[in-house]
């Protein structure tokens, strides 16, 4: 049974090739170890840091321009793993950085700030190495309330569907812990594609996954299979929908496919 990685993206990490100064050069790690403070913020068990990036400015304006491009490409990586990881991922995303939007004061707020720090830094509500559904600390009455101040344009409504009616269809989403309850669930003895709510199954047993993946060639110029894509079924025989690629941006000289079509459900 082949589990497909999901993936993050750190665009940080784009830029790790500015690590280098020229000789004689003061580092700005060295000459602002005193006032940079690396601790950017901490909710639940988690830490975030901030890091400089040392080099940036003796970069030439063409070097400067492609380090953008890359972190443009990055956040369009973004939508693909909260796509992935839940076919709701990116309508609760929408939702929370709706509400978050609106800003607000309390213990109830801070609860609700805590847990849209956890899902952005999981990119989802599961945890990002435990797999299990997490909740907001907040009651659902006062999560309600945050929604309802939001500008109906805001949210990611489906058609002619109020605010009422969209909280009915989401808060399940949110709040039961027995809905997706584990994003990948790798325990013994049970059939793990049906257990994980990630979205790359739907519809299809593990039993089928393992047949159609089977049947591929493994060996040569074999290249790997599954990638952007969804095993689901169509007319009743399991079929692969694949993400296609899109050009996001365009130069002269920079040509970058970091796009995601997602596949059809």
């Amino acid at each position: 049974m082949k589990f497909k990685t999901l993936f993050s993206v750190a665009s940080l990490a784009l830029l790790a090739a500015c690590n280098t100064q020229p000789s004689g050069q003061e580092k700005a790690s060295d000459k602002n170890a005193s006032s940079f403070n690396v601790f950017a913020e901490s909710f639940a068990d988690l830490q975030v840091l901030r890091y400089e990036v040392p080099g940036f400015e003796q970069l030439s304006a063409k070097e400067k321009e492609l380090a953008y491009y890359l972190y443009e490409a990055a956040m369009c990586g973004r939508d693909i793993i909260y796509d992935q990881k839940s076919k709701h991922g990116l309508t609760l995303r929408k939702t929370l950085e709706a509400m978050y939007a609106k800003g607000g004061e309390g213990d109830d707020w801070k609860k609700f700030t805590d847990y849209c720090g956890r899902f952005w830094f999981s990119n989802g509500n599961h945890h990002h190495y435990g797999n299990e559904k997490f909740i907001p600390e907040c009651n659902a009455e006062y999560f309600k309330s945050l929604l309802m101040q939001c500008d109906p344009k805001s949210l990611p409504l489906d058609g002619n569907e109020d605010i009422a009616a969209f909280w009915t269809r989401v808060q399940p989403l949110f709040y039961d812990l027995n809905v997706e309850p584990k994003c990948v669930d790798q325990r013994p003895n049970i059939d793990n594609v049906q257990a994980s709510s990630n979205n790359f199954y739907e519809g299809v047993t593990q039993t089928e996954v393992e047949a159609f993946y089977n049947k591929m060639p493994t060996s040569g110029q074999a290249p790997s299979w599954g990638l952007n894509s969804k095993v689901m079924k169509e007319n009743g025989v399991v079929v692969e929908k694949y993400g296609k690629a899109e050009v996001c941006m365009e130069r002269p000289s920079i040509k970058l496919f970091i796009g995601w079509v997602r596949p059809q459900r």
